[in-house]
């Protein structure tokens, strides 16, 4: 019996021992660590600026209004474009003031744009001529980024635009565009 009651005591010792030194370690009183993490050090980069116009055709010549936009993701700075691109027309009386610009969105590729509205970029009256205008000013302000986009498509409501003079169902190729009028 005195045997078995000595290798009690011995199991109950280092079963003791053990614990303390797991909890030891668990409370981060003992670390293995013999060099102190180095401090990490976070510097913020200012920010990268890019400049952009936004074309319009005016007294029939073509109005070039530059802007500042940040450098982000492509994404990003498409609908920062594309935000200051309507708001401008919209200023200036090309487009109607109650459109709202729903999405941008750049494909995997990041070779076509889908700009999606709320409603028609065009008014009821207006000519085939003036929807063309509208058109190659929206390409005109893509090609000023200097990005990978090369087409662009219009959408309501996350569809192609329906209009009764422009096919809006096929993209707009921004090269083809820029150079039209």
């Amino acid at each position: 019996m005195n045997k078995v009651r000595k290798m009690l005591i011995l199991h109950s010792v280092v079963a003791l021992a053990a614990g303390v030194i797991f909890g030891l370690f668990h409370y981060e009183y003992v670390l293995w660590q013999t060099v102190p993490p180095l401090p990490c050090v976070i510097e913020k980069q200012a920010p990268i600026y890019q400049s952009a116009s936004i074309f319009y055709q005016k007294d029939s010549t073509w109005q070039e209004e530059k802007i500042t936009i940040a450098m982000q993701e492509l994404q990003e700075v498409a609908l920062l474009l594309m935000q200051h691109w309507l708001e401008f027309l919209q200023e200036e009386g090309m487009l109607p003031r109650n459109i709202v610009l729903e999405r941008v969105l750049v494909d995997i590729l990041q070779n076509s744009l889908y700009i999606s509205f709320d409603k028609s970029l065009f008014f009821e009256s207006i000519s085939t001529h003036q929807k063309t205008l509208i058109i190659s000013s929206l390409a005109k302000t893509i090609a000023s980024l200097q990005s990978s986009l090369q087409r662009f498509m219009l959408l309501v409501h996350h569809e192609p635009l329906v209009d009764k003079h422009i096919d809006c169902h096929v993209p707009f190729y921004i090269a083809y565009w820029t150079v039209l009028y």
